[in-house]
């Protein structure tokens, strides 16, 4: 079985200011988000269209800070679903050769 996961992390001015891994399926990232903003101690964003779009065309989304309920200390916050078995992409193009 693949070993899946999601990272959270939080970024101000291009810099992390704070992450988070859980594992996790790639159709639970929902509830998952719900147990990582509890441990980092930040209000749960609100899914709209367009991060439901994104998460699942490309396994991963951005959380602005008028998405939260409460004032956030943040820039943005990125969800990326992570699986570790996955075979790495290959380049074919011959300059990498």
């Amino acid at each position: 079985m693949a070993e899946t996961s999601v990272w959270v992390r939080l970024m101000r001015r291009g810099k992390i200011t704070g992450q988070a891994t859980e594992p996790c399926a790639r159709e639970d990232a929902a509830a998952v988000l719900n147990a990582i903003c509890e441990r980092l101690d930040i209000s749960k964003p609100i899914w709209l269209p367009h991060n439901l779009r994104e998460w699942e065309c490309f396994s991963l989304t951005r959380f602005l800070p008028g998405q939260f309920i409460d004032s956030v200390s943040f820039d943005r916050m990125e969800l990326t679903w992570i699986n570790a078995d996955a075979k790495p992409a290959v380049n074919r193009d011959p300059r990498n050769a």
